[in-house]
């Protein structure tokens, strides 16, 4: 008689127990007790275990094997199969054992599991890892679902600019930096939902001396928060494209002023032939360009006629003592150009065996600009030089501004810059090495003139307080016409052809243009 194993999973058959047959009493009798023993275990592993057997009365389905199981033949369901094991009519045979809907949380916390034909696997949970770093595991081989920690990552920046990581179980929210404001209004918001931190708008400013202050503050305390040099050029020359208002022309710049010499010190360590001019100084020159670019004139146009020149030469006097040194580590004979869309860079570096190879002459904007050398004796000529041309096509109306001309029927003679505004500088190691004697350069006029009141100047200004103005020494104009003039100087620095104010038809037709506006407002004078 077959007896009936709960989960058994067969179909009973007959026990073969013709492997006996042949041994008697007398053999038990005559057999030594090693040999008693052998045979004990021998019947023991017949009766007590499973073996595969190929004498089942019943075909067995696909996914179940005959075995002989604690003594009893029959069909037996493969792991992962559940059912009666064989086929026929009202005879299921084996079908899928669904591990996941059997068990509670068969794959562990913060996983997912998933049931397959005769089996199952395990996935982590969004925002989860396997601890053995598979994308999926079984529960039996010692894997668990660990919490990934996205604001760590070293490849995530999900959160966007201005904004930081908060790591949750499972996840993380986002938030904005102190400054800016979620561009959405959420506080807490979820990477890729729409949400950007923009800059609280500052107030506006009435440019007197405590608001520019606190303006300037305030934009350098963002600034130190950044480390690296480079990186807060990107962020100055982001801050200042399109329009801008004035005081943060003031605060850019003086940013600008102070992360000069850290930018020279980060280029002296780091930079090599290869990456400078293509990376530090295209930065550099796309950023100022960002300033003198004709469209922020209106800006320029609202500070106060001294803050505005001091901002002026400190960003004329940073732009050329900057585009010196980093031009400086060159190691080799090298001719570079750069070109924003009002400022114009070129730089000639080369070590002094080479000098008769190098024409330092350049044409920038319709100007022309060439320097010549003293001679020095071939013993001492041993080293690197870089020698800098810089070109401003529309800064010079800044220098001499429209809105600081006297309104009154005689007033004192001014001076006003009717060219682009240039600037050469030379840079050598050892110091002095190439000593300039003279530069002579042609620059156009803005626009046509008649008259001869042309002067030839450069800005003088004191470093120590930023304060200049423009001054013919060491300058004579060589030639004129209606369109150019020629200048000869026998320093450096920037220069600039200048005209009196008295005889500028430009200053009439504007000191015209004024009154008609303040007398259709109102205002009389």
């Amino acid at each position: 008689m077959c007896k009936h194993f709960t989960h058994a999973h067969m179909f009973c058959g007959r026990t073969d127990l013709s492997v006996t047959k042949g041994f008697t009493a007398e053999l038990f009798l005559e057999s030594s007790p090693m040999k008693l023993l052998l045979f004990l275990a021998f019947m023991s592993t017949i009766l007590g275990h499973s073996y595969t057997s190929q004498n089942c009365t019943n075909t067995c389905h696909e996914h179940a094997k005959c075995e002989v199981r604690n003594g009893v033949q029959g069909c037996y369901c493969s792991p992962g199969f559940t059912g009666p094991g064989i086929t026929g009519p009202d005879k299921p045979g084996c079908y899928d054992d669904n591990e996941c809907a059997n068990a509670t949380q068969l794959c562990g916390e913060n996983a997912n599991c998933t049931n397959t034909v005769g089996s199952y696997f395990c996935t982590c949970a969004s925002g989860f890892r396997s601890s053995n770093g598979n994308a999926i595991f079984v529960t039996n081989d010692g894997s668990s679902c660990k919490d990934i920690n996205e604001c760590s990552e070293a490849v995530t920046n999900a959160c966007g600019d201005h904004a930081k990581c908060e790591n949750l179980d499972g996840g993380y929210n986002c938030f904005c930096e102190e400054g800016y404001q979620p561009s959405t209004g959420k506080l807490q918001f979820k990477p890729n939902d729409g949400t950007s931190c923009q800059e609280i708008p500052a107030p506006e400013c009435e440019l007197n001396r405590e608001c520019i202050a606190e303006n300037v503050n305030r934009t350098l305390a963002k600034l130190r928060k950044i480390k690296e040099p480079l990186a807060v050029l990107q962020e100055i020359n982001q801050s200042t494209l399109g329009q801008i208002s004035p005081v943060d022309v003031i605060s850019y710049i003086e940013a600008l002023y102070i992360t000069c010499p850290l930018i020279r010190t980060m280029t002296n360590k780091t930079s090599n032939e290869e990456t400078l001019p293509n990376l530090t100084l295209n930065a550099f020159v796309n950023t100022v360009n960002n300033f003198v670019q004709k469209d922020k004139t209106a800006a320029w146009e609202a500070i106060p006629t001294d803050n505005r020149r001091r901002s002026l030469t400190k960003l004329i006097h940073a732009v050329e003592h900057t585009t010196a040194l980093m031009s400086q580590n060159f190691r080799k004979t090298s001719e570079v150009e750069i070109s924003a869309s009002d400022l114009a860079f070129k730089v000639f570096a080369f070590d002094m065996q080479r000098m008769d190879h190098i024409h330092q002459h350049v044409r920038m904007g319709g100007d022309t600009i060439k320097i010549s050398a003293k001679k020095k004796e071939p013993s001492t000529s041993n080293g690197t030089v870089a020698v800098v041309f810089l070109h401003y096509s529309s800064i010079g109306s800044l220098f001499s501004s429209l809105r600081n001309f006297s309104l009154k029927e005689d007033p004192e003679p001014e001076d006003t810059v009717v060219s682009s505004v240039i600037a050469v500088t030379i840079s050598s190691t050892p110091p002095m090495l190439y000593p300039m004697e003279k530069i002579t350069f042609i620059l156009k006029h803005v626009q046509a003139i008649d008259k001869k009141d042309i002067k030839c100047a450069f800005w003088n200004y004191s470093e120590d307080t930023m304060e200049g103005k423009w001054s013919t020494e060491g300058c004579e104009k060589a030639h004129f016409n209606s369109t150019h003039t020629s200048c000869r100087c026998n320093h450096l620095t920037h220069f600039a052809v200048l005209m009196s104010s008295n005889d500028s038809d430009i200053v009439s037709a504007f000191k015209h243009s004024v009154h008609q506006f303040l007398f259709l407002n109102g205002t009389f004078l």
